[in-house]
């Protein structure tokens, strides 16, 4: 369970930031104001990923497996 594992949840959050940046320049060429739109989110989630970065930093003993 990756709430238990700040590594695995940081893999996991990585891959939403893939996703995102994917859909948005996708959008972007297709319908501009939709990839517009996508930005505020795709930019809070890169945020989330500097904290979780953090978390699993300064927990090293945290759960590996």
């Amino acid at each position: 369970m990756s709430a238990d594992n700040p590594r695995l949840a940081l893999a996991e959050i990585l891959a939403l930031n893939v996703s995102n940046a994917l859909l948005t320049r996708r959008l972007l060429r297709q319908d501009r104001t939709a990839g517009l739109l996508l930005l505020p989110y795709a930019g809070w989630t890169v945020f989330a990923t500097a904290l979780n970065a953090a978390i699993a930093r300064h927990n090293p003993e945290a759960r590996t497996s």
